[in-house]
């Protein structure tokens, strides 16, 4: 699995708003989303985007991800809990892009069985 960042943090946004929460940030996304005006210049050229560029863009910021497997991924998320409780976010770009990855199914599953409360950032597109 690409991993293009992750880190614990306040989770700022929407039920959940102020709880504590470790985000793993995957790479790859269905939508360029435009409309949001995001610029970054990056090889001689300008990126438009949404606010996680990094993730979109794949061809020009794979240099930059971490390519880990399913238990490299678990061991993080254990690392950054630290001696916390937090709820672990799954986000991109577009996460579930990757629901038939083998690696992102264990990860799941590994979540799951060490009782971590997953959420998950989507566009809502993947059916």
């Amino acid at each position: 699995m690409q991993l293009v960042e992750s880190f614990l943090s306040i989770q700022g946004e929407g039920k959940y708003n102020g709880k504590l929460a470790i985000f793993m940030r995957f790479a790859g996304c269905n939508f360029n989303c435009l409309g949001f005006n995001v610029k970054i210049s990056k090889n001689d050229k300008t990126l438009i985007g949404c606010d996680t560029i990094r993730a979109v863009f794949t061809k020009d910021f794979k240099e930059s991800y971490e390519t880990l497997n399913a238990n490299e991924l678990l061991k993080r998320v254990i690392k950054l809990k630290q001696d916390f409780d937090p709820i672990v976010v799954i986000t991109g770009g577009e996460p579930l892009i990757h629901y038939e990855n083998p690696e992102f199914i264990e990860f799941i599953q590994m979540l799951l069985k060490n009782k971590f409360e997953i959420h998950f950032e989507s566009n809502g597109s993947i059916e």
